[in-house]
This record gives structure tokens, sequence and C-alpha cells, in this order.
């Protein structure tokens, strides 16, 4: 139906969106733990968690579209196992980094670490 180019961006756009989810999740965390002990608003946290689960969907998306448009089928080859298993991993991150005030920068990077597997995974293949 689209063509792959346009699956491409929508899964470039998906990654942009899981990071910066992430990344204001990580830091709306260390805001939080440092102003007192004060939870974040609300309305704040659920904008990061909707900017992360679309930019997933996003992800998810842009790739099994474009896996359509290269007709490639089941038993999938190995590096597509591992960025699928990657992209799981980032989607279920999300929890991680609200919990991880005080190892914020640690469990960043480890967040960049796996988006770079997953990128790695593709351009060495």
């Amino acid at each position: 139906m689209f063509s792959y180019s346009f699956y491409k961006l929508v899964h470039i756009l998906g990654i942009c969106a899981v990071v910066m989810g992430l990344a204001g999740a990580f830091a709306a965390s260390r805001v939080s733990a440092a102003q007192s002990g004060d939870q974040k608003p609300a309305s704040t946290r659920k904008l990061i968690a909707i900017t992360h689960g679309i930019g997933i969907f996003l992800v998810l998306l842009g790739g099994f579209g474009m896996l359509a448009k290269l007709q490639m089928h089941w038993p999938w080859p190995w590096w597509i196992v591992v960025k699928l298993l990657v992209w799981i991993a980032l989607g279920a991150w999300i929890t991680v980094s609200y919990r991880t005030a005080s190892k914020g920068i640690a469990a960043w990077l480890v967040t960049l670490a796996l988006v770079a597997i997953a990128g790695a995974v593709v351009l060495f293949k």
C-alpha cells in the first residue's frame, strides 16, 4: 500500500519519539528527585508516556511495513529478531526510567546502548 521510503520515515520518526519520551522520563525523574521528593505533574508523566507509546507503535509499524515491502517472511534473519527484542526492551524500559531517579545516568547509558545495538545490527548485518 505505502512505499518502502514511507515505512522507513515512519520507523525513524518512531525512533525519535521513543528516545524523546525516554529522555523526558529520565529528566523528569531527576527533577522530581531534586525537588524534595515531589511527584512530577500527572500531565507531564502522561505526555511522556503517550510520546513513548506512540513512538514504539511507529517503530513497529514502520519496521513491519518495511519487512512486508521486502517480502521477508518467517523465519526472520537473526538481525530482525535482535532488533525486535531490543525494541521490546525499550518499550518496557520506560518503567525503569520512572523508578531510577538516583541512577538516571546509568539507565540513560543503557538506553543509549540499546539504541546503538539496534542501529549497529542493521548497519552491520
